[in-house]
């Protein structure tokens, strides 16, 4: 009896011991994001810009955000938003899946508030760009000539 009790201890202490050393691991597992994302203009009606290089790593480690602090948190750009008591709360939190803008946004039309690609990334990127610079927050951030961030098709 006294064998099977040590053996039912040690069995149960051995898989205490695996979840304590699996859960540390998950969480010190950080999720790499890519340095250089491309941007593409694909599926549009009228394609007249190039693609746009937008250097993910830089604006994750190196770039101020509105309020002029680092990092630039990864709920600026990525979100799921879900209607929460009649209100759209952005439920996306860091380490889940990130789906790629056109799963959500069109190309070509707008969806109520559901903006199409051009003008999510554009409101995103070009006001972000914008108020950092009105704020003194930096001195330069691309945002007045489509040059600054498309490349040439």
């Amino acid at each position: 009896m006294k064998k099977n009790l040590l053996l039912v201890f040690l069995t149960f202490t051995l898989a205490l011991a695996f979840l304590a050393v699996g859960a540390i691991g998950a969480e010190e597992k950080k999720i790499e994001a890519p340095e250089v994302i491309t941007i593409e203009t694909q599926g549009l009606k009228k394609d007249k810009k190039g693609p746009v290089i937008y250097h993910h790593k830089k604006h994750q480690e190196e770039y101020l955000n509105i309020e002029g602090k680092k990092p630039i948190a990864c709920t600026e750009c990525h979100h799921d938003y879900q209607d929460q008591g009649g209100k759209k709360v952005n439920v996306w939190k860091e380490g889940q899946h990130v789906r790629k803008c056109n799963e959500c946004h069109d190309p070509n039309k707008s969806d109520g508030k559901k903006k199409k690609i051009q003008l999510a990334m554009h409101k995103n990127c070009k006001e972000c760009h914008k108020a950092l610079v009105k704020a003194k927050k930096v001195k330069k951030a691309p945002y007045k000539k489509c040059t600054d961030c498309h490349q040439k098709k």
